[in-house]
């Protein structure tokens, strides 16, 4: 989840993940879909982010898995 808390201004930023620390590549890409907007985006290591109050002030990442993809973060909970 990345939000924008300003209800009066855009905010950017570059959100960092630690590919390595979910067990996948440093060079990794991981398909996400926005649960708010039904967008899909690529994301690795860096990914821009720009969040716009009124319009998109968040998002709500899925990672999507395709089945060749180790599991992300361990075991599957039972």
């Amino acid at each position: 989840v990345v939000a924008n808390l300003d209800p009066h201004h855009t905010q950017e930023a570059t959100v960092s993940l630690d590919l390595p620390h979910l067990g996948l590549e440093r060079h990794a890409s991981l398909s996400v879909l926005d649960e708010l907007t039904g967008e899909t985006y690529q994301w690795g290591s860096t990914n821009y982010v720009r969040l716009e109050p009124g319009r998109t002030p968040a998002h709500v990442l899925h990672v999507q898995r395709s089945s060749t993809s180790p599991q992300i973060g361990g075991p599957p909970a039972p």
